[in-house]
């Protein structure tokens, strides 16, 4: 009993993402009703989760009607009870379940392992697949590169092996095994541990049944690394220090391997970003980082080239993201009529969240959470051949031409990214069914990643916020001397080619709109040009990359329409005007659904 192959499970389409398998219901099974199913583990989206295709079921909802069908995932059916049995002799599953967890972009970022603003995973962790990431204990394995081994050949540097820390706090979660050895302890050799086990490690090795010979081994096992060793106390490496110290900065890394400090940490310096490109009314232009270099080595490199650098793809941790942009636009793609040399003082805004009562969405600075991080933002309409440098990496940045309707597009946008979760812009493994789809998905970010959203400054050092200005509220076309907002985002590919697609990328590109749709934000726009493809898995480095393996888009949000800011700006007190609101809302919805279905060579039943 339990899980058996689905009868005529023979996909025509040649698709590999079906549910090839039925689960068995207990005959004296209880109704399984549509609004009752239990959660399990799933995504934030909060839809049907599965770890892998073997995990996914389909189920009858009546044990007596078997082609009366839903889907269920494996740990869905653990809660439901009927047949589940995770022992070895049961024969049914051959690795454990595993919850959901973010897969991370090949990084580019780095930051000194105990810098205090250092996440977990830390910067510049590469993701070595779930077999290695979801194990109960391990390592991350931190890209490595000429700044991290000054005498070590960049060829063999190709990963730090650095163990999951304990968390200082007692009351969060252990999820690793090591602290630092701060006081110098040192083994029987007199050689200073590098790590010492924590505390929770050392209670479970002195527990009366505890092997601790074993149970040290398996966490030596899992650190992956060579010629390491350990006693009850602490580790020790043997080859490579696990980390060097460095400069509490940023580091922005190269395809090639190597990096150089760039503007997250103290000074005012900063970042320098140049653009390329554009698009119709809203410019979308590819951007370019470059960190806190001497002038020597950059009085020579062409600030207006994009050539050879790696593309941000990572989330920046909100400590260093730019405070301020000091834009200098010689070719006037701000729309600034001043000196071409002197450049423009921008600054980080956001659009707030209202309460649970409503209120209107309002335009707030964002305020520095220590010392201003301060970047340089080069525009040009055109850009010449030239040398890429290390130490850049390319966004994208969105600015409106001098007419009334773009700049109330650009700022559209900035309220929509706004208000979306962030799980929207994050990749996670595994599968979701996204009703009304038949056919699972992988799980791929929806819209690109954010980077911020940018409003000129006057001379009293207050914020230029032209959307205030009511009289352009109906128009669109009207000529504007106002400075362009700057979007910054990550760039994402080029326009999609439906009729290039395997039925499965068709599904996964549908499966896009609908997860959009999951959040009563519709997009307005879904045409071709506004969905991008690039060559995936993001994981992996750029030069590995494929088509077969794609990874999907949605960009231009200028005119997205958010259910949740409509009903904010009307409150809770007007029910009648909510109504309607989310009457016409929902039809934006189903009609931008079928556009979907046309633009991407959906048919029937084929989802």
């Amino acid at each position: 009993m339990g899980k058996k192959e689905k009868q005529g499970a023979t996909d025509p389409e040649k698709r590999f993402r079906a549910i090839g398998l039925m689960w068995e219901r207990d005959p004296d099974g209880p109704v399984l009703e549509k609004d009752k199913a239990p959660v399990g583990y799933r995504v934030p989206n909060g839809l049907v989760w599965g770890h892998a295709l073997d995990e996914l079921f389909l189920i009858p909802r009546v044990p007596s009607v078997p082609a009366y069908v839903t889907v269920y995932s494996r740990s869905m059916l653990k809660i439901l009870g009927e047949h589940y049995d995770e022992t070895e002799a049961a024969g049914i599953w051959d690795r454990p379940l595993v919850p959901p967890r973010i897969r991370r972009p090949w990084p580019v970022l780095k930051l000194p392992i105990d810098h205090p603003s250092q996440p977990e995973p830390p910067l510049g962790a590469i993701d070595e697949g779930c077999f290695l990431e979801h194990s109960g204990f391990g390592c991350w394995a931190i890209r490595a590169d000429g700044s991290d081994y000054k005498d070590v050949d960049e060829a063999l540097a190709v990963a730090i092996r650095r163990p999951r820390r304990c968390p200082a706090d007692a009351s969060t979660e252990c999820t690793g095994r090591i602290v630092p050895n701060d006081a110098g302890l040192k083994d029987s050799h007199g050689q200073a541990y590098t790590y010492l086990w924590c505390t929770h490690f050392k209670q479970l090795l002195g527990e009366k049944d505890a092997n601790a010979e074993r149970m040290i081994a398996e966490a030596l096992v899992s650190m992956t690394q060579e010629r390491v060793i350990a006693d009850s106390k602490g580790v020790r490496f043997m080859g490579f220090p696990p980390w060097p110290m460095q400069d509490f900065h940023l580091h922005v890394g190269s395809d090639g391997g190597a990096s150089s400090a760039a503007s997250a940490g103290t000074s005012t310096n900063g970042s320098q970003v140049v653009v390329k490109a554009e698009n119709a009314d809203v410019e979308m232009k590819e951007a370019s980082e470059e960190s806190n270099a001497t002038t020597a080595e950059t009085e020579d490199i062409d600030m207006s080239s994009t050539e050879g650098l790696p593309k941000l793809e990572e989330f920046i941790p909100d400590p260093f993201l730019p405070d301020t942009l000091m834009v200098h636009d010689p070719d006037r793609t701000t729309n600034y009529q001043g000196s071409p040399n002197e450049p423009i003082k921008y600054r980080r805004v956001t659009y707030s969240r209202p309460g649970p009562t409503g209120g209107k969405v309002t335009i707030e600075v964002v305020e520095p959470q220590a010392e201003e991080q301060v970047a340089h933002l080069y525009l040009r309409n055109k850009n010449e051949l030239g040398q890429g440098h290390h130490s850049f990496v390319t966004v994208a940045a969105k600015l409106a031409v001098a007419r009334c309707g773009p700049h109330r597009l650009l700022h559209n946008e900035a309220r929509t990214y706004a208000h979306l979760p962030k799980h929207v812009q994050e990749e996670y493994c595994g599968l979701n069914i996204v009703p009304p789809c038949r056919f699972p998905v992988l799980i791929g970010p929806v819209v690109p990643k954010y980077y911020g959203f940018y409003l000129p400054v006057d001379q009293d050092g207050q914020i230029v916020d032209t959307s205030r200005d009511g009289k352009h509220n109906q128009c669109y076309s009207c000529g504007v001397d106002w400075l362009s907002p700057i979007l910054l985002m990550e760039e994402c590919g080029d326009p999609v080619k439906p009729e290039k697609f395997t039925v499965d990328q068709r599904t996964e590109c549908f499966s896009l709109v609908l997860r959009l749709h999951e959040l009563n934000v519709a997009q307005n726009s879904f045409y071709l040009r506004n969905i991008m493809i690039q060559p995936g898995p993001l994981d992996l480095p750029p030069a590995q990359r494929s088509f077969a393996r794609p990874s999907f888009r949605i960009i231009d949000l200028g005119r997205a329409t958010c259910l949740a800011v409509k009903l904010a700006e009307i409150g809770t007190e007007d029910k009648a005007a909510r109504r309607r609101a989310i009457s016409s809302v929902h039809q934006e919805l189903w009609d931008e659904e079928k556009l979907a279905r046309e633009e991407l060579l959906i048919q029937e039943h084929s989802f």
